[in-house]
């Protein structure tokens, strides 16, 4: 629903309200339509808390939790009044191989079904394939960003497999959760003709294609990765943001990277 900002102080409008995505919004954004309920009012939060929260850029905000949202705070309070929490177990998306990663890694094992025909790849043999790759990241003086050459490389010899198995290029999603290496990737996909898509996990996160390619760019320098960790970048300084990546995949995943930092 959308509304005037005077309207949105009045309550007393709505016996149920429900709020799509709530795990993407800031506390302050749930809380609109919430105003707008009645005394005995039910609120829906639906999301998904293990998936990226709102973006938030000033560290203020983050130390005093605007990072984190309405959905989640509840769910880690649970003993507020009249607050139940619902797991949907269906999922309807990824093979059964891909599934069972990021079930086993961020949902505990939760008892998850899957969509019994996954649509083909031409190379789901092995739905999951982690290539090790011992290249070595850089970075400009200026730019606080990363990329791998090497793992660029890598990228476009599966590309160019999958091209081979006549995958589509629509069907294709590479995610690289530092831009410098996105900039690379669409310079490789560019020269070859391959209209693909490539972005940091952010801007995959509610999509799906049927092949997922990740370069994880970083390798092993102990103390960049620590500083990655400190200031939530990368793969290893977030589980949230590797969850949406691997999870992108209907058919095949493909993850580049360094056995060391895996």
């Amino acid at each position: 629903m959308l509304c005037p900002p005077y309207v949105a102080g009045q309550g007393g409008w709505f016996t149920h309200v429900f709020v799509d995505e709530a795990a993407q919004s800031v506390e302050a954004e749930a809380l609109v339509p919430i105003t707008l309920r009645t005394d005995r009012a039910t609120i829906c939060l639906a999301g998904d808390f293990k998936q990226l929260g709102p973006v938030i850029r000033s560290p203020v905000a983050i130390d005093y939790g605007l990072q984190t949202s309405l959905m989640e705070r509840l769910v880690n309070k649970i003993t507020v009044n009249h607050t139940r929490v619902f797991t949907l177990l269906d999922t309807y998306r990824s093979h059964p191989s891909i599934l069972q990663l990021y079930n086993k890694l961020v949902y505990d094992s939760y008892s998850m079904t899957t969509w019994p025909e996954c649509p083909g790849s031409g190379m789901n043999r092995h739905p999951v394939i982690f290539h090790h790759c011992s290249g070595t990241e850089s970075r400009q003086r200026d730019s606080p960003s990363w990329q791998n050459v090497e793992e660029g490389d890598i990228i476009k010899m599966y590309l160019m497999k999958l091209m081979e198995y006549g995958v589509d290029p629509g069907d294709i999603g590479i995610i690289s959760p530092y831009h410098k290496q996105c900039v690379r990737l669409r310079y490789i996909c560019r020269g070859e003709g391959l209209d693909i898509e490539v972005g940091t996990t952010e801007l995959f996160q509610g999509q799906e294609k049927k092949v997922i390619l990740i370069s994880t760019v970083r390798s092993r320098q102990e103390k960049e990765i620590n500083n990655d960790i400190r200031f939530s970048l990368g793969f290893l300084g977030n589980y949230k943001r590797t969850n949406v990546a691997i999870s992108r995949a209907k058919s095949l995943l493909i993850v580049v990277g360094t056995l060391a930092q895996a």
